[in-house]
This record gives structure tokens, C-alpha cells and sequence, in this order.
């Protein structure tokens, strides 16, 4: 069984959701790094993977029609299947898990929790489906990765206001960015299957190029703020990162390994500096 659950890890999107617990840096650096913390932290985790595992589940019957969806989404496998089996299992088991581990040893946690959940539920569900929404779509897309950090960097009193306030609206124009990126990508199916999305508003040419340009604009701002506040050495090797990701072709992939870089740059010098 344990070889199973092994293999469901590997093959799924829940294996990128181990870089949830980068956020940990935070209070480890910045705030307070508490059992509070930690708990907060792995019921957050939880969360994330609910989010993937539910829209996974919403999106069962598009994701059928395409093959490389098909694959990866679990719920669309033989009913029989143990990966199917272990999908559907976590898709319930985490909601309870994450509300008796809140109200038992963090009830003050216990609304945030929900509003996680209450979240998942809007952006997912077919009747809701705020995921198929023009411009909803990004605005909800950009403010979860907020959700998920923001108890994290408001503990994080070590770093000023300003400083905090510049993260959070870094991380969500780089959600939203990613977001583009995956809607680009999935441009043909999505529109074979009149769904709906911002990215859907444009020609795939035209929407590259907004792409494109969100990105460019995205790190013009952060350059320009890490040199405010004296941190030449991260601007200089954001710039560098910058033209070589721009070498590559802009998917999420892309993005995924330029968020992870990104990060590692800025709290390095930060840390070092």
C-alpha cells in the first residue's frame, strides 16, 4: 500500500506541493517558528492539495477528452484503479483532517481554514466555476498563493511593512502570470470545449504577447524595488534571470522554475546582505 501511495505522490501534481513549505523560511527568519507555526503550516499544506485534487475532480470530464490531462488526472482512471481509489480517499479525508486538526489545537485558525476550502469550492465547482470567468478567473488564481502565505508574512515582524506589502504583490501578479501561461497552454482544449477564461477573450498570438508583456513589466517593478531598498546584488541577478527565462518559450514549467530561483535569490541576499 505504502508502494502505492508512493507512486500516487510521484505521478501527481501533489509532489510540486512539497515547495509549500519554502514558506516556513518566513517565521524561521523573520517571525516566530512556534508549534503554532508548524501546525498553521501542514494544515495550510493540506489545503493546497485539496485545491488541486478538487479541481482535478470538477475538471474530470474535459480532462478526459485530452490525452495528456487524461493521464494525470486520476479521476479520470478505471473507478478501480488505486490511483483512483487513493484521489478520492484524499479528496475527502483532507477537509476533516485539516478542520479536527484547527478546531482541536487552533481554533482561532478554524474561519481562515474555511475560507481556504470556501475558496477551493468556487474556483472548482461546475455550478460556480469562477476558474471559467474572465478576469475572476486571475483575480482568484493571483489571491490564492497570497492565502497561503499571508499568515506567514504578517508573523514575519522582522521585515517592515513596506517590505511585506512589496511580497504580496509579487506573489500574486506572478500567480496571475502563471495562471496566463497554463490558460495558453490549454488554449485549443479549452476552446473545443467552450470553456471560458481571460485568456480565452484573445487570439493565442495575442494573448503570448500580453504574456509576455505582464512578465517583462512584472520584473521592470521588482528590479526597480530591490534597488530602492539597496539590494543590488539580487537586482543584478534578477535581470540576468529575467533574459535568460525570456530565452526560453513562457510556460509554466518555465515559470515554476523561475519562481523557485527568484525566491531563493532575493532571501539569500536578503539573509546574507
Amino acid at each position: 500500500m505504502f508502494k502505492n501511495i508512493t507512486k500516487f505522490i510521484v505521478k501527481s501534481r501533489i509532489s510540486l506541493m512539497v515547495l509549500t513549505f519554502i514558506i516556513i523560511l518566513f517565521p524561521l527568519f523573520f517571525g516566530t517558528l512556534d508549534k503554532q507555526m508548524v501546525l498553521r503550516l501542514f494544515v495550510i499544506f493540506l489545503i493546497n492539495i485539496h485545491l488541486f485534487l478538487y479541481n482535478d475532480y470538477c475538471d474530470k470530464e474535459e480532462d478526459a477528452k485530452d490525452i495528456l490531462k487524461n493521464e494525470r488526472n486520476f479521476f479520470c482512471h478505471r473507478q478501480d484503479s488505486i490511483n483512483y481509489r487513493i484521489a478520492m480517499t484524499l479528496l475527502f479525508f483532507i477537509p476533516i483532517l485539516s478542520l479536527l486538526i484547527t478546531v482541536v489545537f487552533d481554533l482561532t485558525f478554524l474561519l481562515y481554514v474555511v475560507l481556504g476550502f470556501f475558496m477551493c469550492f468556487i474556483y472548482s465547482n461546475q455550478k460556480v466555476r469562477i476558474k471559467s470567468k474572465p478576469v475572476l478567473d486571475m483575480v482568484l488564481h493571483g489571491i490564492w498563493p497570497v492565502y497561503l502565505l499571508l499568515p506567514f508574512v504578517l508573523d514575519a515582524e522582522r521585515l517592515s511593512s513596506k517590505i511585506r506589502s512589496f511580497i504580496i504583490m509579487i506573489v500574486f501578479w506572478n500567480s496571475v502570470i502563471t495562471q496566463m501561461a497554463g490558460q495558453i497552454r490549454d488554449y485549443l482544449i479549452d476552446k473545443k470545449n467552450k470553456i471560458r477564461n481571460t485568456i480565452q477573450l484573445f487570439t493565442q498570438n495575442k494573448a503570448k504577447k500580453i504574456l509576455k508583456s505582464n512578465f517583462i513589466l512584472m520584473n521592470l517593478f521588482l528590479i526597480i524595488v530591490l534597488f530602492l531598498f539597496g539590494q543590488f546584488f539580487s537586482g543584478g541577478l534578477i535581470i540576468f534571470l529575467t533574459i535568460l527565462t525570456l530565452k526560453y518559450q513562457l510556460t509554466i514549467k518555465t515559470f515554476l522554475r523561475y519562481r523557485l530561483i527568484m525566491v531563493t535569490i532575493i532571501l539569500f541576499n536578503y539573509l546574507i546582505f
